[in-house]
């Protein structure tokens, strides 16, 4: 198995009928003595990560929803997250369990809902999102990098996990199936999410230089600095053309050693247009930025992951809080996230 970056993950999961018991020896689950995952399931239960229900047993073919893996991942990177909250999706009251960790995901980066607004809390986990919250989590320390081709024959850069589960196998977190599949839309057992993690937890840890709080704001003041030249060279020009960059990722370059993938292009895919051979800056809503002169918090949440946060006022967004997100990612630490969220709302 590859080496692999990675930090504890804490599987706890929660329902009516689910029973914490971390301590207690595997062997005291009636179902999984002739399982093929019994061994990393044993070395979970040995380390106090999960444990099994009332009736005695672990419940392995038992899917995972997406609120638990929420709490999961959540309680890994000791987020704030116990104390239910109404989310800003809408169908995550506080009254549902996880609500305050699927907040706290939301804001950090890590997990994301659907387009009509809603998280579905209840909804199982299919194995490409699984590894899409474990990559988004940390627990690989890639940025969507090449890699050579890999032994999925379902798994394709143009699905929304396919670049993540690429990532994971590579590092040595999944396989698939003996068919060459990896079946991403298949519903997650927690037999399997116990391989994972188990894979992971036992895989050696790399070490990681703490990022330090000038730093981080020092990679903020970068991001303003090449942002604004690169739209220098638009907006004095007809139709706010680009004469240096022709495509969106050639702009995208410009960005990539200090900010993941994934933020850049959530960031600027909307902002510029490829037409006819030409790069064009719309124009519209400003980008969130961060602003040296007002003060800020700083947050070291994991070895491998913190917050930056400012509270700012403009005419056009009214009071919000500002959270910047760092990922070290292949020894560099990057803005992996931006969010915004409206203090007048809440």
């Amino acid at each position: 198995m590859k080496k692999v970056t990675c930090f504890l993950l804490s599987a706890v999961l929660v329902s009516s009928l689910f029973l914490f018991n971390g301590k207690a020896g595997a062997s005291s689950f009636s179902d999984i003595n002739n399982h093929w995952a019994k061994e990393d399931m044993e070395y979970l239960v040995q380390k106090g990560i999960i444990g099994g229900y009332a009736d005695g047993t672990f419940r392995p073919n038992e899917v995972v929803t997406r609120a638990q893996a929420a709490i999961m991942i959540g309680r890994a990177l000791g987020l704030p997250g116990e104390q239910p909250v109404d989310a800003r999706f809408k169908d995550v009251p506080a009254s549902v369990t996880g609500s305050g960790f699927i907040h706290q995901l939301e804001l950090i980066g890590v997990a994301a809902g659907y387009g009509d607004g809603t998280y579905r809390p209840h909804n199982p986990v299919n194995r490409g999102d699984a590894t899409i919250h474990l990559i988004k989590s940390t627990l690989a320390p890639s940025d969507r990098k090449g890699y050579p081709e890999h032994p999925f024959t379902d798994v394709s850069t143009s699905q929304a996990s396919g670049d993540y589960v690429i990532i994971a196998y590579h590092n040595g977190i999944v396989d698939g199936y003996a068919d060459k599949t990896f079946r991403p839309y298949e519903h997650i057992t927690r037999a399997q999410f116990s391989v994972f993690l188990s894979r992971s937890l036992q895989s050696e840890k790399t070490s990681a230089p703490e990022l330090e709080e000038q730093e981080a704001v020092d990679l903020l003041n970068r991001y303003n600095t090449v942002r604004e030249a690169a739209y220098a060279d638009a907006l004095d020009q007809p139709n706010y053309k680009f004469q240096t960059y022709k495509t969106k990722e050639e702009f995208y370059q410009l960005f990539l050693g200090f900010m993941s993938r994934d933020v850049v292009e959530t960031t600027f895919s909307i902002r510029l247009r490829e037409e006819n051979g030409s790069l064009y800056l719309v124009a519209m809503d400003s980008v969130r930025t961060f602003k040296p002169e007002i003060p800020h918090d700083f947050e070291k949440i994991t070895d491998r992951l913190s917050v930056l946060t400012q509270i700012q006022e403009s005419d056009m967004y009214g009071r919000e809080k500002l959270i910047f997100t760092y990922k070290n990612m292949d020894g560099t630490w990057k803005i992996s996230s931006i969010r915004a969220v409206n203090l007048l709302q809440q």
